[in-house]
């Protein structure tokens, strides 16, 4: 029977390792990868979940929107809110830019489901306004 060289198995080894450390910075790589991709994920359920908060809770947005409704400023002003199943309506014939800046400013920072929104300006100091708004 021969005897296998010594050299042999050693230079076997060594390429077997270097085939096994080659394997393993690749699967770092890719394990690397992935957490990239998980932590991207976690950070858009937390998003979609802030926005589920906000938007999905409609006896919150009928609650804040009574509050923006009863303001005295936008009743004097002549800005009309009529209810409806869905949601509410709001419309104003020429009012002045500062109440409607100030409207506008309050229903874009809560949160409401604007489905229509039509501004037409009548001239510098005044505009008319149509917006719906659903629940």
């Amino acid at each position: 029977m021969k005897r296998v060289n010594l050299l042999y198995i050693i230079a076997l080894l060594s390429i077997v390792i270097l085939l096994l450390f080659l394997k393993i910075g690749e699967m770092k790589s890719t394990l690397a990868e992935k957490q990239a991709i998980l932590k991207e994920s976690k950070e858009l359920v937390a998003q979609q979940l802030a926005y589920k908060r906000a938007y999905g809770d409609k006896d919150y947005s009928r609650r804040a929107f009574e509050r923006i409704v009863t303001q005295p400023s936008f009743q004097k002003a002549g800005v009309h809110f009529t209810a409806t199943p869905k949601g509410m309506k709001i419309s104003a014939k020429r009012v002045t830019l500062r109440v409607l800046n100030s409207l506008m400013t309050k229903i874009f920072n809560g949160p409401y489901k604007i489905k229509i929104l039509n501004i037409k300006r009548d001239n510098p100091n005044s505009a008319d306004l149509r917006m719906e708004i659903v629940w």
